[in-house]
């Protein structure tokens, strides 16, 4: 910290991410390395990462990126780890944002950080993919558990976490298209059935039922805000979790044979 400054390593995973990459490393170009680990990109990903002076690394494919987070986590030189997804465009001025709060408590384990879900390009504000989540954006590598969970993978063991305000927002650039759409939840769908196994659900058709309609009443009471788009996002919540509760009936019958 020679300069007064918190050094922070940006880590990125990617496979055939080449859509809003350079964007995305653009809002990372404060942090002092920039470590892509590639699962064999063979669209321009790898092209624009060499470009923007990220080091790169060739690793083997995984179904999910919280597989991978630990061994990416290994090729970073500094205690302070900005952890993103591909598809994320961090706001102008989170450089000194993150610098002002790391500095501040030298307590801090983690800073999450508000993001938006974009859909098509356009922000969603309400519904279930709507509502503003919390991301944690940076943390130190020796005060967290890195876990191999879908959808989470993050465990504090120590330290403090502080929550930013939501005015400054990471845009998650979350679905580009129809195409994008199914093609990202198909492959979710089969890891959230073992994903509820792990963590001891049984099938259940009353679950399943009240999931849909608590998925109705989210849209009649804030979905219907974003109009039309809110709608299909509404339909696209339900298909999903539907098949989730799917994956999740297949996935339970397989473990019970194996125990």
């Amino acid at each position: 910290m020679a300069d007064g400054k918190v050094k922070i390593s940006a880590v990125l995973c990617t496979i055939n991410e080449d859509h809003y990459l350079e964007e995305c490393l653009l809002s990372l170009a404060w942090v002092n390395e920039i470590i892509v680990c590639d699962m064999g990109s063979t669209d321009r990903t790898v092209a624009i990462a060499q470009k923007s002076g990220c080091t790169i690394y060739s690793v083997a494919k995984v179904p999910y990126v919280e597989l991978l987070r630990k061994q990416a986590v290994s090729y970073c030189h500094n205690d302070w780890i900005c952890f993103v997804d591909p598809d994320f465009i961090l706001p102008e001025g989170f450089a000194d944002i993150a610098q002002r709060e790391l500095l501040h408590d030298q307590n801090i384990s983690c800073l999450y950080m508000a993001y938006v879900n974009h859909y098509k390009n356009r922000p969603i504000r309400h519904g279930r993919w709507g509502a503003v989540g919390y991301y944690p954006i940076i943390f130190h590598k020796k005060m967290i558990n890195i876990l191999p969970v879908l959808h989470g993978g993050f465990e504090i063991n120590r330290g403090t976490q502080r929550f930013l305000p939501p005015e400054e927002y990471i845009r998650h650039m979350w679905v580009r298209d129809e195409d994008h759409f199914y093609q990202k939840h198909v492959r979710y769908i089969s890891y959230e059935g073992e994903r509820r196994v792990a963590l001891g659900w049984k099938p259940s058709v009353l679950r399943q039922v009240v999931s849909v309609l608590k998925l109705l009443y989210i849209y009649i009471t804030d979905g219907y805000k974003d109009g039309a788009i809110g709608f299909d996002l509404m339909k696209k919540s339900i298909w999903y979790e539907w098949n989730a509760e799917q994956a999740l009936a297949e996935n339970y019958v397989s473990h019970c044979k194996t125990v």
